[in-house]
């Protein structure tokens, strides 16, 4: 009788072990790959809902901005306006020119030179120019807020003294003009123009 129980309880412990067998390849195999889908499935539908929500509401604003683009044209128009057409800045030359000329400045300007990287928005200009210290300000001023989005990047102001040697001691002899007061100054800009 003990025997016939030993050979029941490993009959009931071998039917036990190939049930727990067949319950966890079960599990392993065909719930917990499920489990796993069904949260993929549905991080992928909250996403795309998330989409749709965008694009609904970018199809919204595209669609107020249609209806409002009338009112908007001038405004455009004039921030269209502001920048450098890069393929033919005479327009702006002469700006930067008839602002000198309104400030009894002289203007020398040199275009930028080389290829300029596509991705690059602006233009460097350099400017060298001669007129009285509070006429190149007056220039500096109506320049920076004229017509164009311009950004002065450096500047360097000098005495236009004329600088000799003495002969005869072989000093450094500065001299200026016979009004001092109203003498003129050299002044050098790089500015930053931003280009369509």
């Amino acid at each position: 009788m003990a025997i016939d129980k030993i050979k029941n309880i490993s009959k009931t412990s071998k039917i036990l072990l190939a049930f727990a067998t067949v319950v966890l390849i079960l599990i392993a195999f065909v719930i917990w790959p499920t489990l796993k889908s069904i949260e993929k499935n549905s991080k992928d539908l909250i996403s795309a809902k998330n989409s749709v929500a965008t694009l609904a509401a970018q199809n919204k604003e595209t669609q107020n901005f249609k209806k409002d683009y009338e009112s908007y044209k001038p405004n455009l128009t004039k921030i269209d306006q502001l920048f450098v057409d890069q393929a033919d800045p005479v327009n702006f030359i002469e700006f930067l020119e008839d602002a000198a000329n309104n400030h009894q400045v002289s203007l020398q300007i040199s275009l930028p030179s080389g290829p300029q990287d596509s991705t690059q928005q602006y233009a460097i200009f350099q400017i060298a120019c001669k007129g009285s210290f509070s006429n190149i300000l007056d220039f500096m001023k109506d320049i920076e807020t004229g017509a164009y989005l311009i950004d002065v990047e450096s500047a360097s102001i000098r005495n236009s003294a004329n600088f000799s040697t003495d002969k005869k001691t072989g000093e450094p002899v500065v001299s200026y003009p016979a009004n001092y007061s109203l003498r003129e100054i050299d002044a050098a800009f790089s500015i930053k123009a931003f280009i369509e």
